[in-house]
């Protein structure tokens, strides 16, 4: 039971345009283990690319209101899900992977989560032809900072997660190997 809602988020998150591809090593389920809880899993999978009311998604989950809102609030804080307002309502939308939900778990950031997502662009969830840019050391010019993971998406954007006196940033550092669009 505990794999199909892990299963379920990895298809709603598939479904954006932003897309989660899947690889052959499955590495992307257990990233998402990582990230959110068989609860939150279950939600979030109940979520699409546009805005939802309260009400719509506790109709939808056969769920009471109240519970609903108070675990949607949550996941708006750990970047999971997107609010936004319609008509004065609060409205909530699933974040896509990347640019999105991935980068707002850098406190979850540690060594197994970093790796996996590596293994998840090296394994092709990526929409760049070529193989994805990954490094370690180095850093910017004049900086005492060192790159934690890398990633090149479809937007062109390059983006590094890096750790900065054992703090956890992100940086846009170029365009991706892909050439798609320019920073």
């Amino acid at each position: 039971m505990t794999d199909d809602v892990f299963q379920r988020i990895d298809e709603a998150l598939s479904r954006l345009p932003n897309g989660f591809p899947r690889t052959d090593s499955g590495v992307e389920i257990r990233i998402l283990k990582k990230i959110f809880s068989p609860e939150e899993a279950a939600l979030a999978s109940q979520l699409t690319g546009r805005l939802d009311s309260v009400d719509e998604i506790a109709r939808r989950t056969s769920r009471p209101v109240a519970e609903v809102s108070k675990q949607l609030f949550k996941m708006v804080r750990r970047g999971m899900v997107w609010l936004d307002k319609q008509d004065g309502k609060a409205c909530f939308r699933l974040a896509p992977f990347v640019i999105g939900l991935y980068e707002a778990q850098i406190e979850l950031v540690d060594h197994e989560l970093a790796h996996l997502v590596e293994d998840y662009f090296a394994s092709g969830g990526d929409y760049c032809p070529e193989d994805p840019v990954t490094r370690t050391g180095g850093g910017l010019p004049g900086e005492d900072v060192q790159p934690a993971v890398v990633i090149g998406r479809s937007t062109g954007d390059l983006l590094t997660l890096m750790r900065e006196n054992g703090t956890i940033r992100l940086y846009v550092m170029g365009t991706s190997p892909c050439g798609h669009g320019k920073v």
